[in-house]
């Protein structure tokens, strides 16, 4: 039955949606300056990435943390985020979370948060149970009762991850899963997201890194 479900998600509400995002977002060609150009993304192997093309303020709806908190985008003002939204019964989903929680160690000390809110648990303990089951426990539990803050973006194919300056507007989504932890990919991330230069050197220290 839930692969039956899985199937009715992504065949009916998933392309209309996704469409529907694509029109607002456009690949930047390869010769447009721009430290988050899809040309960049191409060369990590950043698929299914899209760049805004202009001004695009992430929604401001509310997503659960821990103790049932309430939080919205606008709580972190002033810090970029990369917002990824999941669900459990999605394998690269979950694929993807450890590489995320070794993104986030990685970018902490760079003004970049890594958020990833849950779309199908119903409390931030149950989160926090399975991020700790995949070993991920760096990153904070959030949840999104009823979808609202899913819906209220527009996102209906999983995994969607959002790329959000420190101003609180979306400059890219990318609509798949990514490998996070690749070298390349975390430069790129910083890069794009905090301004700095996109180097061999940029000072990311991975699992390889002494």
């Amino acid at each position: 039955m839930r692969f039956l479900l899985t199937l009715l998600f992504v065949f009916t509400i998933g392309p209309c949606a996704v469409a529907g995002a694509a029109g607002q977002s456009r690949t930047i060609v390869e010769n447009e300056p721009g430290k988050c150009a899809a040309s960049r993304a191409r060369d990590v192997y950043l698929s299914g990435y899209l760049p805004v093309d202009g001004v695009k303020p992430v929604t401001t709806a509310t997503f659960r943390g821990a103790a049932n908190s309430v939080h919205s985008i606008t709580n972190w003002k002033g810090h970029a985020v990369l917002l990824n939204v999941w669900v459990t019964w999605c394998p690269p989903c979950v694929k993807e979370l450890p590489a995320l929680n070794r993104l986030k160690v990685a970018l902490r000390d760079r003004g970049i948060d890594i958020v990833v809110v849950n779309e199908d648990l119903t409390s931030s303990a149950a989160v926090a149970a399975f991020l700790a089951k995949v070993d991920a426990t760096a990153l904070s539990p959030y949840w999104d009762p009823g979808r609202s803050f899913m819906k209220a973006a527009r996102i209906a194919s999983l995994p969607t991850t959002l790329l959000i300056d420190s101003h609180g507007h979306e400059i890219a989504a990318v609509l798949q899963d990514a490998d996070w932890d690749d070298p390349g990919i975390m430069r790129f991330i910083a890069s794009c997201l905090s301004g700095e230069p996109q180097s061999s050197s940029s000072g990311i220290k991975t699992s390889g890194s002494p």
